[in-house]
């Protein structure tokens, strides 16, 4: 493996925690928001009638968690 692969490999590595880490903590937040604000972060999904979706402010949430979660790997 070159050292080039080797750093994808790496960085492909570090984001797939950033995000495994990152999906908990939003997860964790969103199970301990009161359910009446539970709507500024998630929404049902029509593509997936048992699923759910971010809404925007919930993907904005989850986009500065990931952002510090890889700032601090």
């Amino acid at each position: 493996m070159n050292q080039q692969e080797l750093a994808k490999t790496l960085m492909d590595r570090d984001n797939e925690r950033a995000y495994k880490i990152t999906d908990r903590i939003f997860w964790i937040f969103i199970e301990n928001t009161h359910p009446s604000y539970l709507n500024d972060f998630i929404e049902a999904d029509p593509d997936n009638p048992q699923g759910t979706r971010n809404t925007e402010r919930g993907k904005e949430l989850f986009e500065e968690l990931e952002n510090f979660v890889k700032g601090t790997l």
